[in-house]
């Protein structure tokens, strides 16, 4: 299920829509993105004026439940944080196999992989639930990580993890008995 995304910019105000089966029109003000940035770890170092500027550049998308966001091996849109509902990280194997690698909750966030030029998803994200995400542009983001250094280590001790997380899904995968029992890293959702 995909819908149609647009977004009006407007006296500091964003409003996203998306269309399904009713047409839903969603407003925030810039100061709510940015307080919710705020709030997150991540974002920790970064000075209030960097995240103003950060909210104002930031898109805002609604996804369905069941709508896939990113695919592996596709390049990311941006680096995405959650605002609301769920989404579950999902990575293929050799086989095809679909591994959920985690579930992600509001103020959680993935798309890291728009940081590394030339590099594509390593994970699928689908929605667990109608999801709400804020989307900061792979230019901004570079951006900040050469203006701040603990953001730089921040995001690198971040990726860093995850590209464990996925060698260890998929290394579990690998080293499975083939009789049929399941490594306790990781669960397969879909062959």
């Amino acid at each position: 299920m995909n819908f149609a995304h647009s977004y009006l910019n407007t006296d500091g105000l964003c409003h996203p829509i998306f269309f399904s089966k009713t047409y839903k029109v969603q407003t925030y003000d810039r100061d709510e993105i940015s307080t919710r940035l705020e709030s997150l770890p991540i974002f920790a170092s970064l000075d209030k004026a960097t995240l103003e500027k950060v909210a104002q550049a930031a898109k805002i998308a609604h996804y369905g439940l069941h709508e896939r966001i990113v695919r592996q091996g596709e390049p990311d849109a941006g680096f995405y944080i959650l605002h609301r509902g769920g989404v579950a990280l999902t990575v293929k194997d050799h086989t095809g196999a679909e591994h959920e690698l985690a579930r992600l909750i509001p103020g959680e966030f993935f798309g890291e992989t728009a940081l590394l030029r030339g590099e594509f998803s390593a994970v699928s994200v689908t929605t667990t639930t109608d999801s709400e995400v804020f989307i900061i542009g792979h230019e901004l983001m570079t951006q900040l990580i050469g203006k701040d250094p603990r953001f730089a280590l921040e995001m690198d001790t971040f990726i860093q993890q995850r590209k464990k997380d996925i060698a260890a899904i998929l290394k579990a995968d690998t080293d499975q008995p083939r009789n049929g029992s399941m490594p306790a890293a990781s669960k397969v959702i879909s062959k």
